[in-house]
């Protein structure tokens, strides 16, 4: 399951490739797991204190690429009860390690993107297995192309899988390339 963010409060937000209808995602805490609608972020499944849904619905509304919702600021609107936007879902053909912890992406009719994982590796507790060259160098794609992952270090049950969804890296390669453009 690909872990989109992990929120103050223990909050984690994940989306399963080819889940059910209406498109949604998983808003998780240790004893909950509730299903959020992305069109209009109501609760669909599940209960969620007030104070949380607030906080989800507050990343969503800065975060709109992870869910590869586009349009701009679509989730901006959809945090405002705007349904207008629509949502594109990308697929990875395959991906090629390269020296910096750096990702060649190869999309299905998409091109090519270069992922710089650099700060993401050296600052994130989650990401710190992937230091090890010999393991970042192991990325696999998945789930028909939805998915990027590395191997479970060997670090007991508890500790996360890395992975990240295909919407979520070509948004963050969509970043990087506008700010070094910017440069």
């Amino acid at each position: 399951m690909p872990t989109i963010a992990i929120l103050p409060g223990r909050i984690v937000i994940c989306q399963y490739y080819n889940d059910h209808d209406p498109p949604h995602f998983h808003v998780k805490r240790p004893g909950m797991d509730v299903e959020v609608r992305i069109a209009d972020l109501t609760v669909i499944q599940g209960s969620i204190r007030a104070a949380d849904l607030l906080t989800v619905r507050e990343w969503v509304a800065t975060s709109a690429g992870c869910l590869g919702l586009e349009l701009g600021h679509g989730a901006r609107r959809a945090a405002n009860g705007d349904r207008s936007f629509t949502m594109t879902l990308h697929h990875i053909e395959r991906v090629e390690p390269l020296p910096g912890y750096l990702l060649r992406v190869h999309w299905v009719n998409e091109g090519q993107s270069l992922v710089d994982f650099s700060h993401d590796v050296a600052s994130g507790p989650v990401w710190a297995p992937l230091r090890d060259v010999r393991l970042f160098n192991k990325v696999r794609v998945t789930d028909y192309g939805r998915v990027i992952e590395w191997p479970e270090p060997n670090q007991g049950p508890d500790w996360p899988q890395v992975d990240i969804d295909a919407d979520g890296l070509w948004h963050m390669a969509q970043a990087q390339n506008q700010a070094a453009a910017a440069e």
